[in-house]
């Protein structure tokens, strides 16, 4: 039976100190909620799909937004990490003790960002993840007005956190993508990358909790599998005391979930070239998260 939400907490940035939406379980018997880390308030299609998907493995979830608006900032520019902190303080106050957070793309970095600065998160399920911290973004009018902001793209305790710039138009973007015939900017990020001295990467090595990445081979939005052999790297390097470990598809997009969002066919050739491949690459992907979700289980 599917979960119902007719229970769903909505919380407000004002009363909490973060925007979010609870969806709990009534079965959840060992207090488990899942943070969802999101920009856009706009993305409640593919939100609550996710949502339900964690509740069906009887984990509570919490989304939590980041910008988009509302009572938030529309910008995602020097965006606090504190909202994760009071999120954390809100389960917690609620009966919730074993928390984790997932993410993806922006949503991954500030994931992964946000366990390496609270304590309090046993476990990091990032998806088409960045290794670093990029430069915040500025829309006047819309994505094709978009424009990179000359600021951290996140802060901490109201400092910016080191970043990465990069040479971001939204027009140039959709003039290569018409071409390419599939949404693409991977280029912008990897001469960026390639350029940098890894003075804005996550200290993932501060993490106190398991580590689990998920990346496409053929990510054309971000090199986001060469960004998890980084953070894995780092990780080795730092000899990281929690488990952890990157997981890579062949046929998957950046929109890299275990459920089909509309319209991935029309932004990816991946998925139009090989449909049955991405199918079956998403029930590969919800076996790999599944297999995390009982390693989680079995640490009591």
């Amino acid at each position: 039976m599917n979960p119902k939400f007719s229970t769903v907490d909505t919380i407000d940035l004002d009363l909490e100190g973060f925007k979010g939406e609870l969806f709990p379980v009534s079965t959840n018997q060992e207090s488990k909620a899942v943070l969802i880390a999101v920009g856009g308030l706009k993305d409640k299609k593919v939100l609550r799909p996710m949502a339900r998907y964690f509740n069906e493995k009887n984990i509570a979830v919490l989304i939590v937004y980041f910008y988009g608006g509302g009572m938030l900032q529309l910008n995602q520019n020097l965006i606090p990490i504190e909202y994760v902190e009071a999120a954390v303080s809100h389960l917690r106050d609620a009966g919730y003790h074993r928390i984790g957070i997932t993410g993806l793309s922006k949503g991954a970095e500030y994931a992964l960002l946000s366990a390496s600065k609270i304590a309090d998160i046993e476990v990091v399920l990032a998806f088409s993840p960045s290794h670093c911290v990029w430069e915040g973004e500025i829309s006047s009018d819309g994505l094709f007005k978009t424009r990179a902001s000359g600021e951290a793209g996140f802060s901490w305790r109201n400092k910016p956190l080191p970043f990465l710039n990069y040479s971001f138009s939204a027009t140039k973007m959709l003039k290569v993508s018409l071409l390419q015939r599939e949404m693409t900017c991977e280029k912008v990020f990897r001469e960026a990358i390639n350029k940098s001295n890894n003075y804005a990467d996550i200290a993932v090595e501060n993490i106190g909790g398991d580590v689990f990445l998920f990346s496409a081979e053929r990510d054309t939005i971000f090199p986001s599998s060469d960004a998890s052999q980084r953070i894995v790297e780092r990780l080795e390097n730092n000899k990281f005391d929690h488990d952890y470990k990157s997981y890579v598809y062949k046929y998957a997009s950046h929109v890299l979930l275990p459920i089909y969002i509309k319209g991935q066919k029309l932004l990816f050739k991946v998925e139009r070239q090989y449909p049955d491949e991405c199918k079956k690459m998403r029930e590969k992907l919800n076996a790999d998260i599944e297999g995390v979700l009982n390693g989680w289980n079995a640490k009591n």
